[in-house]
């Protein structure tokens, strides 16, 4: 679905949230287990331009996709940030978009925490009250609900989709420099 209606090249329609935000190499598991399905999100500037993608898809049959209208998404109010050791901070903080995707990008994070381990996740949650969810550098993720998802499995070793897209944008001077 979302290829198809990026490939339908309607007027409006910005990319997916991967291809639109960067963060530092260390923080790239931790941003990527926090936006979980919603890396391949659709940004588009309106509502009528999800409209327009949303009909394509149905009338060609191809596939399904979920728009982020910035006319229209309406982000909660930010989580405060617990001041102690091991916590990163906020992640609609720890990465770099352009300004007018804010209300997407605090849609999306701005109920998250990133800290170093799962020990600091636990500390920290038991203060914390409301819907929000506490991410660890390594990938683990706790949520407001008391449920903890971890482990591991053998295609993360090879990174995921934005350490591909850090990669790509990092290609033409690698091939210029002629690594």
């Amino acid at each position: 679905g979302v290829r198809s209606a990026m490939r339908a090249n309607l007027r409006g329609i910005i990319g997916p949230i991967a291809s639109q935000i960067k963060t530092s190499a260390e923080l790239e598991r931790a941003i990527e287990i926090a936006l979980g399905s919603h890396l391949q999100d659709l940004l588009v500037e309106k509502w009528e331009v999800a409209e327009q993608a949303i009909e394509h898809l149905k009338e060609n049959r191809s596939g399904r996709a979920t728009f982020l209208p910035l006319d229209t998404v309406r982000p909660a109010e930010p989580l405060r940030v617990p001041s102690s050791a091991g916590v990163i901070g906020l992640a609609a903080d720890l990465i770099e978009y352009d300004a007018r995707l804010q209300p997407a990008i605090h849609m999306l994070l701005n109920r998250t925490i990133v800290t170093e381990d799962l020990g600091v996740a636990r500390r920290i949650m038991r203060d914390m009250r409301g819907s929000f969810q506490i991410v660890t550098r390594a990938g683990e993720i706790v949520r407001s609900s008391g449920a903890v998802t971890g482990g591991a499995t053998r295609s993360e070793s090879d990174g995921g989709i934005l350490a591909r897209e850090r990669e790509w944008r990092e290609l033409p001077a690698r091939l210029q420099d002629g690594e």
